[in-house]
């Protein structure tokens, strides 16, 4: 099946994204690419190796901390 995942913060999409799941592994795999997707937009945004290094992660969390999650099942 194919699932829409979208984080809203402070009425800003965070990430949209679609993911086909049929089973647990799948579905924690979906998750994994939207930390993946906003650990690389954190990455296009870092000015030095250092800031890199020490905040990505960080830094992402901040930008999931408050957000609301939606699941949305896709009939495709």
């Amino acid at each position: 099946m194919k699932v829409r995942i979208k984080l809203t913060k402070q009425d800003e999409v965070v990430y949209d994204g679609v993911h086909t799941t049929t089973d647990a592994d799948e579905f924690g795999a979906a998750f994994k690419a939207v930390w993946d997707s906003l650990h690389a937009r954190r990455m296009e945004r870092s000015t030095s190796i250092g800031e890199l290094m020490s905040r990505i992660s960080e830094d992402v969390l901040d930008d999931i901390d408050g957000s609301t999650i939606t699941v949305e099942r896709l009939d495709c």
